[in-house]
């Protein structure tokens, strides 16, 4: 916009979207005209992200801040974003692999004390756990 800068001495009207800062309408005389950034290589920006970025390095204690500040700011709030994403996925996709894990209500099953009493004994030798001879179980020892 430098050739429109001096030849009039008049203010123009800038608009912007502000979901897209890479580009400026100036309303003239002739028209509408669209003006982009000289450094096409910047990434477009939003106003909100903008806005963070000053406030950012306000806080951080920068008194002058420049172009190059704010976007290597911006990129680094964009990365701590998709960082978090990123650990949030991984931190829901780990819950979900662990969740048949979870422990599941128990039921006990062992009799009550009246109730064995009541039951009927099986025929023959008694109670078939109290006759079992039993496993035979090897022993080992460490020499330590």
């Amino acid at each position: 916009l430098r050739w429109l800068m001096g030849r009039e001495s008049r203010k123009f009207t800038l608009k912007y979207d502000p979901r897209d800062l890479s580009r400026i309408f100036v309303l003239t005389d002739e028209g509408i005209i669209e003006a982009r950034p000289a450094d096409l290589t910047r990434p477009a920006i939003t106003l909100w992200e903008h806005r963070a970025a000053r406030r950012s390095l306000r806080e951080a204690g920068r008194r002058s801040v420049d172009e190059e500040l704010i976007f290597r700011t911006i990129e680094a709030q964009r990365e701590l974003i998709d960082t978090a994403v990123r650990q949030t996925k991984a931190t829901r996709r780990h819950q979900a692999r662990r969740a048949h894990l979870a422990p599941l209500l128990m039921i006990d099953v062992t009799p009550d004390a009246a109730a064995r009493d009541t039951l009927p004994a099986p025929e023959g030798e008694g109670s078939p756990f109290l006759s079992h001879p039993g496993f035979k179980v090897e022993e080992w020892y460490d020499d330590d």
